[in-house]
């Protein structure tokens, strides 16, 4: 506490355990059993912490975004979530709604502390890319963020940033990681129960491999899809994220995106209002969820329907009173595949 905030280290201190910070009223023993109050236990008031949930389970769009700066460190949030995104760190808040302290600062505000991220760098189903960089889900954290269009291009600014300047990069990164490296190399060489064989480590840094994994007091094998080289996953991950920019129509100074790998095949097109929109991903055949985000010519978001359950690809729209005109449609599966397409309104 010290170390990271000098003089104010006296504030409540709360260790998140199961909560989405989800309103369940103001009686503090409702939160125990998912939130752990680790400094002042004695005096073990909540009040603070309990008016920051009603604002933002409770509180209007107007009266988040005229209140929560002052009861949170917002700017700081937004950098921890742009880097969670980046390294995948799917068992964090905005992945899986865990893992993360709070802590209520002298100055009035509610500050993130990030916690856990051995489940980073990490693939899921060997897809490097899954999910979306704005993280879209109804945590009421994340949704009070990131329905406010002010916040989320502030969001997606620091994500540029990051990737303009290289400080997401392998070259970055590299001179750390090769200190950690070189520390536990001798350790791993000689561990008698490793998880995986020393090979896997020698190129774990350099390039993918499938590996097996086995207990030999049962025999029990099964084989690891993809076992990702850490290098790789960083360069897919930033084109990853530069296509996510692009999508969103944020302005960051990278190339266009290949039309031919993100097509959609949208019908009927030109469609008049009223009429059912019938939307596939040409690279996806398989049963997947999906989520549509419809922008107009100037880049202005029209609709985000929620996400649907396909079994072939294909999700569906109605076209409800729309201006006639062009729209430009981004469509997106769980696994990460992202297509787009253009659509005429009559």
């Amino acid at each position: 506490m010290k170390h990271n905030f000098g003089s104010d280290d006296d504030g409540n201190l709360y260790k998140g355990i199961t909560s989405d910070f989800s309103w369940s009223g103001f009686d503090k023993s409702a939160y125990k059993k998912e939130l752990s109050l680790k400094t002042n236990e004695t005096e073990d008031d909540w009040t603070r912490l309990i008016v920051f949930f009603n604002l933002i389970n409770n509180g209007s769009k107007q009266s988040i975004k005229d209140s929560l700066v002052q009861v949170f460190e917002l700017d700081q949030y937004l950098k921890i979530a742009a880097i969670e995104r980046l390294i995948f760190s799917w068992d964090s808040y905005t992945g899986s709604g865990s893992n993360y302290y709070v802590y209520e600062s002298e100055n009035g505000k509610i500050r993130w502390i990030p916690w856990d991220y051995n489940e980073t760098f990490q693939v899921a189903n060997g897809k490097i890319n899954p999910s979306f960089l704005v993280p879209r889900n109804n945590r009421p954290l994340l949704k009070s963020v990131f329905e406010d269009k002010e916040w989320r291009q502030q969001y997606m600014g620091i994500v540029c940033e990051m990737l303009e300047n290289k400080m997401f990069s392998v070259e970055k990164m590299l001179p750390q990681i090769k200190i950690w490296y070189n520390l536990i190399d001798q350790a791993y060489k000689e561990e008698k129960n490793p998880l995986f064989d020393y090979r896997v480590f020698q190129q774990s840094l350099s390039q993918s491999t499938e590996e097996y994994f086995s207990r030999p007091q049962t025999g029990f094998q099964f084989k690891v899809i993809t076992y990702n080289g850490f290098f790789p996953f960083v360069k897919e991950r930033i084109k990853w994220a530069k296509e996510q920019l692009r999508l969103q129509r944020y302005n960051c100074a990278f190339e266009p995106i290949s039309e031919a790998s993100t097509s959609l095949l949208i019908s009927p097109n030109p469609i008049r209002s009223g009429q059912k929109l019938r939307v596939e991903q040409l690279l996806t055949t398989q049963p997947t969820r999906s989520a549509i985000t419809v922008f107009d010519v100037m880049g202005r978001v029209v609709e985000i329907p929620d996400w649907q359950f396909e079994k072939d690809g294909v999700q569906y729209i109605i076209v409800d009173q729309w201006p006639k005109g062009m729209y430009f449609l981004c469509k997106q599966e769980a696994d990460g595949t992202i297509g787009v397409g253009k659509l005429v309104v009559e």
